[in-house]
């Protein structure tokens, strides 16, 4: 294992460290999730989780990918909406509409940047 390189990322220690940030955001965006989703707490947190992994991913696609894929995804999406659908009447209706449309908003910028990048190359 190399402790250093010529960039922050240059080193497998570095990467390990980015995993590690993967990792424990993972594992806490879904034991929140299970949490808001039992007892349906108005707590958004999923999207930021979400966000801050795609973020993460914008320089560390590797990293994030192996502890964040596809069907993390899909499990996370799906979700947001169970969550939504126990909560929608506990979040002020002035929030409801926007918290959806940044949702989705979210969800397809996952699928462009992080799942699907080569469909914006096409």
């Amino acid at each position: 294992m190399s402790y250093q390189g010529s960039t922050p990322y240059g080193s497998d220690f570095a990467k390990s460290a980015v995993g590690v940030t993967a990792l424990f955001t993972t594992r806490k965006l879904f034991t929140e999730m299970d949490q808001v989703i039992e007892k349906p707490h108005s707590e958004q947190s999923i999207l930021v989780y979400l966000q801050c992994l795609r973020k993460l991913a914008e320089d560390f696609p590797e990293a994030v990918n192996i502890h964040f894929g596809r069907k993390k995804f899909e499990k996370a999406k799906s979700g947001f909406y169970e969550w939504f659908a126990k909560a929608e009447k506990k979040i002020p209706a002035k929030y409801r509409k926007g918290l959806m449309e940044e949702a989705e908003a979210e969800f397809l910028l996952w699928q462009d940047e992080v799942l699907f990048p080569e469909r914006k190359k096409s």
